[in-house]
């Protein structure tokens, strides 16, 4: 077939004829989804169009009509065709030769050319359209790909029409091929850029509106629907996005919106909102106006969902609370300990002469002032830890021994523990600190008196061991009879320093502590209460599979009796007079001084006659361990023995030994036999 002799459409006879035709356009419901890229269409054939006309019947016009179509056609990047379906002769517009990659000057037209031209994978579906614009007369637009020579591939969107003469005969058929590569690109472009942007807001949880404020329509972006706890399709307004907001933020709200519209700037408004499932949430709300010229104004805005960063805010104010309070528990801790060795060693010299029931109130008072400063050390963590296989029976069976005094007669305590040993790997004293937490709570939410019940038993867990959890728990149950409490209070009980008890009744560490010696032991806690009807604490602690240690055979009367001469330094003095007449009354021979000065001095004509030295960890002018030091350097044999309420560093002590205050005669005596009978060996 032969290609047109100029590069645009010719005017022929037959043309000139096909001007009165009738055109068989697409109709309205073939329009693509793409209307803007259709509308273009629309309009360069409509001045394509246009142009023809003005120029027809024009002397000489042919030749200027043909060169101003083919501008525009390159222009536009729009290719024409046209085909006799009778004589099947094709002719292809110059800028169509371009788009499909040939040469307008060497090639010729040719419907094999045109489909050769195809993206294989598109063949199929061109030769459909083809067959229907045939059949029917209607082609349906089609987006098709074309690959050139020299294989680069182009997008073009095609469309054709049948040209019918006044009989109804098929006269012409006529198609446009526009490339619309780069428009494509552009919108792949944009589409991924708006993915970018979900994506963004999505990490960030940041959420887009736009206001528009005469109107008070409301778009929103999906992130933001997603913060607010709604579906994406969840149409919102200015009344909707105000509801949301907690009500003690709404004063602040409106002063926003207020500023926001007077001054185009909103600036930063940080409000609380709850979402319809009743959970809150802490947002960043930020606006400006947008300044479009004419038009109702506009506001562009954004909401940060900073609900994370507010709980990272408080867990930081918390740590830094807890540093805190971790070096006053330091200091408390040295200092009541001392005086609570004195008060409890001096009762026990009292109970031991006269058997005096007020000595055991002051012992026991003593007690519980030791398992409080133990609480302040466990909770920041500089509590001394000694974990062993131990039966959790025997725990609460010795805690109820002494639970009877601490507690009150009103307070009757019930046990259901199981048959066989619960063994669990724990330290005894972060044991009887749990039980003693959990009961006293028990007795205070019971005004009027009622009932603890303490229960253990085995419970399963995951018996392949995967993941933490172990094959086998051990259940500790404390429940109490008392007063309960409301599910806002039950979330918080926990948190460190929240109590509902009276100023003076309770410090709001007792659970935060259990709760945390728990998590240490890899273990778990959960609190069932409701109002009027009690509360039950179940705590659950990995199963330990090695035996149970015997318990200690108390020494035999005289056993802790010893003629070592001793060097005692310590600084408070009435606790120096307590464990000096502690060792004296075991046969030991004792000098004591209050500073580290003092044993210095007198340790240049006595060291000879110096067997152990006993000493206090945290003195004026030098800690305990740096005067270790100092006087095992000229005697290595000497043994050496820390006594504290409080050491930020407990490692390195080699042979040395450690007895934690507050402690009583015996646990002293204890210590010193068991160091002096030691084999020596290097101090660290």
């Amino acid at each position: 077939m032969e290609r047109a002799s100029n590069p645009g459409v010719a005017a022929t006879p037959d043309a000139q004829a096909a001007a009165s035709a009738q055109v068989a356009a697409p109709s309205a419901s073939t329009i693509p989804d793409e209307a803007a890229l259709r509308l273009r269409i629309s309009h360069l054939e409509g001045e394509l169009d246009a142009m023809r006309q003005a120029l027809a019947g024009v002397d000489g016009a042919l030749p200027v009509r043909e060169a101003l179509l083919a501008e525009a056609e390159k222009i536009a990047h729009v290719g024409t065709w046209f085909m006799n379906p009778v004589t099947q002769e094709v002719k292809w517009s110059a800028e169509l030769f371009r788009i499909l990659g040939y040469d307008p000057e060497k090639d010729t037209a040719t419907t094999e050319k045109f489909f050769g031209a195809l993206h294989p994978d598109d063949l199929a579906r061109s030769l459909k359209t083809m067959e229907a614009l045939t059949t029917t007369g209607k082609m349906q637009p089609t987006d098709l790909r074309v690959v050139r020579r020299d294989g680069t591939v182009r997008e073009v969107h095609c469309e054709a029409v049948t040209v019918f003469d006044k009989d109804g005969n098929i006269f012409r058929m006529v198609g446009t091929v526009l490339d619309v590569s780069d428009f494509r690109r552009a919108q792949r472009e944009s589409a991924l850029a708006a993915d970018f942007l979900r994506a963004g807001q999505s990490v960030a949880k940041i959420g887009t509106w736009v206001w528009d404020s005469a109107s008070d329509a409301l778009d929103w972006s999906s992130e933001l629907a997603g913060i607010f706890g709604l579906p994406s399709d969840t149409p919102l307004t200015i009344a909707g996005f105000n509801q949301m907001i907690h009500p003690d933020d709404q004063a602040k709200l409106t002063q926003y919106r207020q500023r926001l519209v007077a001054d185009g700037v909103g600036g930063q408004a940080e409000l609380r909102m709850i979402r319809p499932d009743g959970s809150l949430r802490h947002i960043l709300l930020q606006a400006k106006r947008l300044d479009e010229p004419g038009g109702n104004p506009r506001f562009l805005g954004t909401v940060w969902d900073i609900t994370e960063r507010k709980q990272l805010e408080e867990q930081l104010r918390q740590s830094q609370k807890m540093e805190v309070v971790g070096r006053v528990a330091g200091g408390v801790a040295h200092d009541f300990n001392n005086l609570l060795t004195v008060i409890s060693g001096n009762a026990d010299l009292l109970i031991e002469d006269t058997g005096d029931d007020r000595a055991r109130r002051i012992r026991d008072a003593a007690e519980v002032g030791a398992a409080l400063t133990r609480q302040l050390l466990a909770f920041s963590r500089q509590a001394v830890v000694k974990n062993e296989p131990m039966d959790l029976n025997d725990a609460v069976r010795a805690f109820t021994r002494i639970a009877d005094r601490l507690i009150g007669e009103d307070v009757t305590i019930k046990l259901e523990l199981s048959p066989t040993a619960a063994v669990i790997n724990a330290d005894r004293g972060q044991v009887q600190q749990i039980l003693l937490n959990l009961a006293v709570n028990g007795r205070d939410a019971m005004a009027k008196g009622g009932q603890i019940l303490l229960t253990t038993r085995e419970a399963p867990g995951n018996p392949l061991n995967v993941g933490s959890e172990p094959a086998r728990w051990v259940e500790l149950k404390v429940r109490d009879s008392g007063k309960g409490m409301d599910a806002v209070t039950r979330q918080r009980a926990l948190e460190p320093f929240f109590t509902t008890k009276e100023p003076g009744k309770g410090t709001g560490l007792g659970l935060s502590t259990i709760a945390d010696i728990v998590q240490q032991m890899k273990g778990s806690i959960a609190i069932a209460s409701e109002p009027n009807r009690g509360t039950t604490v179940t705590i659950r602690f990995p199963h330990c599979n090695l035996p149970v240690a015997k318990p200690a055979v108390a020494p035999a009367a005289g056993a802790r009796n010893g003629a070592e001469s001793i060097l005692l330094v310590e600084d408070n003095a009435e606790l120096r007079e307590l464990v000096a007449l502690f060792l004296t009354s075991a046969g030991h021979k004792v000098q004591s001084v209050g500073r580290p000065s003092e044993a210095e001095n007198l340790w240049k004509t006595q060291k000879d006659a110096v067997d152990l030295l006993i000493a206090d960890m945290v003195m004026p002018e030098k800690s305990g361990k740096d005067l270790a030091k100092i006087l095992t350097a000229a005697k290595p044999s000497l043994r050496t023995l820390f006594i504290s309420g409080y050491t930020p560093n407990r490692t390195g002590f080699g042979d040395w030994g450690f007895l934690q205050k507050p402690f009583t005669r015996n646990e002293l005596l204890d210590a010193v036999r068991a160091l002096c009978d030691k084999k020596p060996g290097p101090a660290a």
